[in-house]
């Protein structure tokens, strides 16, 4: 849920800074005079040239596109995966682990049977 809001709220951003873009890059080239910057009071009092105001709309359109992309393309299969692989991976240390700690007793079983191998072989000899 968060997700999708951050996306949507990102693409209408960048949506919004590219109609700015859009506008500057009139006002740059052929000379049309920026009206969407008159509902800003605060910049309408600012005398800007059309190359900043192209320069920052384009900016910051790339900037909350990059920033949506990075958001949406989040790939949930992957982090699945990598989730099953570290459980895989933690699973696989306790093992060795279990392996490990029960070392002597395997080693203990393996010289019985060597043991018993060995009295049996000896046993069929005398027989």
């Amino acid at each position: 849920m968060k997700k999708g809001v951050a996306v949507w709220i990102f693409s209408t951003l960048s949506f919004l800074m590219a109609i700015h873009a859009f506008e500057a890059a009139l006002w740059l080239f052929f000379g049309k005079e920026a009206v969407l910057l008159k509902i800003y009071p605060i910049i309408n009092e600012l005398n800007i040239t059309p190359l900043f105001y192209f320069a920052i709309s384009t900016f910051l359109t790339l900037t909350f596109w990059g920033l949506t992309c990075i958001i949406a393309l989040e790939n949930p299969i992957e982090k699945f995966l990598n989730h099953i692989l570290s459980d895989a991976k933690k699973q696989a240390e306790m093992e060795a682990e279990f392996v490990e700690d029960n070392r002597s007793i395997l080693d203990m079983i393996s010289e019985t049977l060597t043991e018993n191998n060995r009295l049996l072989a000896q046993i069929r000899d005398l027989t």
